[in-house]
């Protein structure tokens, strides 16, 4: 049967919330995958704030993870991460990233680091390409032409 998750703007959630989601981030099994390994309140509220007027986007998918856009001429960037405490729920907060990303562009990069082979391997399953690999870096691409799923 399929559940359909509540999305959240980052800026509209409680303290509360913004405390949970950065328990999430912090943790070692979401920050090994991470560039910034820590992230304090004060900065992740700093950052809340500075999302009003910026290109990005923010959501909180229910108890199951984190998705964020960065929206750009041609393309949107997308990231996502889940709820370390949570099992196999990776694919769907993927499918409904993916599924809120191409209601703004119909190009999609994400970056992933190159030793994080699940990830790399869930967005290949959805049609993803890589593009560019600079030090441990991949740029993975996905257009709704090469979408699989």
């Amino acid at each position: 049967m399929y559940k359909s998750y509540k999305i959240k703007n980052f800026i509209d959630l409680s303290l509360e919330e913004h405390k949970q989601i950065l328990k999430w981030r912090n943790s070692t099994y979401v920050s090994q995958w991470m560039l910034h390994k820590h992230i304090f309140l004060n900065e992740h509220l700093k950052f809340v704030e500075n999302l009003k007027n910026s290109n990005k986007l923010y959501f909180l998918v229910e108890d199951i993870g984190v998705i964020y856009f960065t929206i750009k001429n041609n393309y949107i960037e997308v990231g996502l991460y889940k709820n370390p405490n949570k099992q196999k729920v990776g694919k769907k907060l993927l499918e409904i990233g993916l599924n809120e990303a191409f209601k703004y562009k119909d190009k999609i990069i994400l970056h992933v680091l190159e030793k994080n082979k699940k990830a790399i391997n869930l967005y290949k399953k959805f049609g993803f390409k890589i593009v560019n690999k600079k030090d441990n870096l991949l740029k993975m691409k996905l257009t709704t032409i090469d979408k699989k799923i």
